[in-house]
């Protein structure tokens, strides 16, 4: 009996991991692409204005 929980606690914490760690990862790309886009735009609007 134990070890059948044993082993779905050890699924559960290696699944709540793993979508902690898609997560972080998915943050961290849209973090880049946001600051990414917003410099394009600031050049744009400088562009404009010159």
């Amino acid at each position: 009996m134990m070890k059948i929980i044993n082993g779905k606690l050890k699924t559960l914490l290696g699944f709540f991991i793993g979508s902690l760690a898609v997560s972080i990862i998915f943050n961290i790309i849209q973090i880049s692409l946001i600051s990414e886009v917003k410099g394009k735009l600031s050049t744009i609007m400088d562009e404009q204005s010159n």
